[in-house]
Order: C-alpha cells, then structure tokens, then sequence
C-alpha cells in the first residue's frame, strides 16, 4: 500500500519514455490529484473534492497515518486532525466523527499502549485448509496424483521383482536367463518410477515454495505503516528465513513420507492377506495403539513447534540492537546486562527445542516397539503354520517389507 505523507504528496506524470515524480507542497494549488492504493491510481481529483469526502481513499490513507503516528506520540489533539499544509482550516481539518466512522468502517483500531506488540501463538489443530493450500499451491495440485501414482507403480513393481525370485526359483522349466532378465526388467522400470517420483516431488516443492514466498513479500511490501511500527524487523526476518526454509525442504518431504508410507502399509496389508490372514488380528490392534500415541503426541508436539517459531525471533531481535547500539552500551558499561539477556533468549529456546526433540524421541521409542513386536509376531505365525500350508520360500519373502 502506498501510505500519503503529511508532509509530501506525490503526483504520478507519464511521459513518452519516463516516469517522473515531483514533490508538492500547495496541494491546493494543484490542478488534479492522484490517490494510489496497491500501485494503482484508485482516485483523481481536486484536493478540495477529494478532503470534501469523509469516505475518499484520501481521508482513509489520512487517517491510517494518524493511527500510525499515534503509536509514536500521542496527538494533543484529539478531536482534529490537522495537517501542517498550506490550506483555508476548513479544508485542513477532520471532525472527529468522520475519523471514527471511517475507524469503524476499516477496523483499524491501533492499540497505542505500545509501539511493538507480542508475537501471538496459534491454540489447537492445524485446519485443513492450511494443507489443501499447501498441495494447491503448484500447478493446483495436479502432479500430486501423479506423484501417488509413480509411487504405487514403484511399490507394485519392487514387489514384483521379489516375488518373481522367490516363484522362479523353484520352477523348473524356467531358465537361469530369463529369471534374470525378468528380474532386471522388473527393476529398472521400479527404478525409472522412483526417478520420476524424486523429480516430480523436486519440482512441486520448489514452485510451491516460489510462491509463498513471492505472496509473502508481496504482502510484506503493500503493508501499512502501522505493520512495520508494531513488528520488529527480525521478526520480519525470522519468518523469512527460517519459516521458508522449513517451506522449501521440510514440509514437502514430511507430507511426502507420510503419503509413501501409507502406500506401503496399504501394499503390506494386501500381501499378507494372500499369505496368512491372521496378521489382521495383530495389524488391528497396532493401529488402536498407534491412534491413542498419536493423539497423546501431537498435542505436545504442535504447541513445542509453535513455541519454537515464537522464541527463535527474540534472539536476533536482541542480538541486532544489540550490534547497532554496540557503541551506547559500551559507554555506559551495560555489556553484563545485554550478555545476561541474551542468554536467557537462548535459554528459552534451547529449552523449547530440548522437550521438542525428546517428545520426538519419545514416539519414536513406542512406535519402534511396536513395530519388532509385529515383527516377531509375524515371523512366529509363519514358521508356526501346518507344513505345506504355503510356499516356504514366501516365508522369508514375505519380512523384507517390513
């Protein structure tokens, strides 16, 4: 947005191959006026038309800017608002009924106990339209599917190859050159699916990121002033960089594992229902298990990831006053007390990342339980089932998708 100044106003004059800006100062004397409002000209007239309207993009800005300038000191004044213009006083002043009607309209009420205001923390789970603009982001999500389907050709495959070794072995009008030559078949196409995955995935993630990040700045730049008075810039900077980084190499990756995952339990299920049904029994209560862990977690979980976010932008927000007023503080002997703060900021944040790592740890221990114990309990049904029953050489098939 492109905030009026009291003290300068800017005329748009277009030339055949230039642009050019000049500085006004008797805006009453001026011919026509050029209100811009996101890079367009959003209204054009008279100073004495345009301040004639309480509801004029003008008398908004106007207004804005007051609010802003609130924050830094308290106008004596507050039933007008003057402007220190060169204008009759009754173009240069606004009753204060019209400021309000006008504060209503916009609501932008400013808080001016304080000029930076605290970090606000989100409470409760992430909605699902945050991730369904996530996937949409690229392409509108049209390589997702596509995504999924490489990834169930390259399980179906790899399955395949294994299963093709464990049957051909034992036949015996099968020849050692075909086996192989099967066998290499079935593998490079699961290799070729797995590539096609990687680069898909590549892709989405850097085009999905190029575009939050581009909406980001976008709304950083056509911000209002009162943004930038109430936000301190390395919180600013903090969201920029490290929030982004976890866009670019983190996010998608997680939302990818999990869908591959799931893809490869589905296929596990599926085999070991030709195999021995009674793992159904074992994979049912796994599943009553994980959901109770899983709804213990990630409560913890997701507040200790939002606390992270939140304690991270104190620590540069100190550390760079801390650079640019190197010189003050020095010659008033506060090097202890700006040392001791900025180790309590690390502190908090150490701490925070500390309890998120072991409540990571913690899942991880349970999960990994879970899974030998299946794991052993599998093994045991299968060596456990009347001989000939099924194939042997599918007993030790079966585990390495586990």
């Amino acid at each position: 947005m492109s905030p009026i100044s009291w003290n300068s106003w800017i005329r748009l004059t277009s030339f055949w191959y230039r642009t050019r800006f000049n500085t006004l100062y008797f805006l009453n004397y001026n011919f026509c006026h050029h209100v811009m409002k996101d890079g367009e000209i959003v209204q054009a007239g008279k100073y004495d038309e345009l301040i004639a309207d309480p509801y004029s993009e003008l008398v908004k800005q106007m207004t804005a800017h007051s609010q802003s300038l609130s924050q830094v000191r308290k106008p004596k004044d507050v039933g007008v608002l003057s402007c220190p213009l060169t204008c009759a006083p009754h173009e240069m002043t606004i009753q204060t009924e019209n400021v309000e009607e006008i504060r209503d309209d916009q609501h932008a009420n400013v808080n001016i106990s304080g000029i930076s205001n605290d970090e606000v923390m989100e409470s409760g789970s992430v909605k699902w339209k945050v991730y369904s603009t996530f996937v949409t982001a690229a392409y509108k999500g049209a390589l997702v599917p596509v995504i999924l389907l490489c990834q169930v050709l390259f399980q179906g495959l790899q399955m395949g190859s294994n299963y093709w070794i464990a049957w051909a072995t034992e036949e015996a009008n099968i020849s050692r050159e075909k086996l192989i030559w099967v066998f290499v078949l079935l593998s490079g196409l699961s290799s070729f699916f797995i590539f096609g995955r990687a680069v898909l995935l590549a892709t989405i993630s850097i085009e999905t990121s190029q575009r939050l990040f581009l909406g980001m700045i976008n709304s950083v730049f056509r911000a209002p002033i009162s943004f930038f008075d109430s936000t301190p810039s390395s919180r600013i900077l903090n969201r920029s960089s490290t929030d982004q980084s976890t866009v670019d190499t983190d996010i998608p990756y997680r939302l990818a594992g999990l869908a591959f995952a799931l893809i490869q339990l589905f296929s596990i299920i599926i085999l070991m229902s030709q195999i021995a049904w009674q793992v159904f029994l074992f994979f049912a209560a796994i599943l009553v298990i994980s959901a109770w862990y899983q709804a213990y977690y990630i409560t913890t979980a997701r507040e200790l990831a939002r606390m992270v976010g939140v304690r991270k932008s104190p620590i540069l927000h100190h550390f760079s006053e801390s650079i640019a007023g190197s010189t003050s503080i020095r010659c008033f002997n506060q090097q202890e007390r700006f040392l001791t703060k900025i180790r309590s900021t690390v502190d908090d944040y150490s701490r925070v990342v500390f309890h998120n790592s072991v409540t990571m740890e913690w899942l991880c221990v349970r999960i990994n339980f879970l899974f030998n114990f299946v794991f052993f309990l599998v093994l045991i049904i299968l060596v456990s089932l009347p001989r000939g029953s099924i194939d042997p050489s599918k007993i030790f098939y079966i585990p390495k998708f586990f």
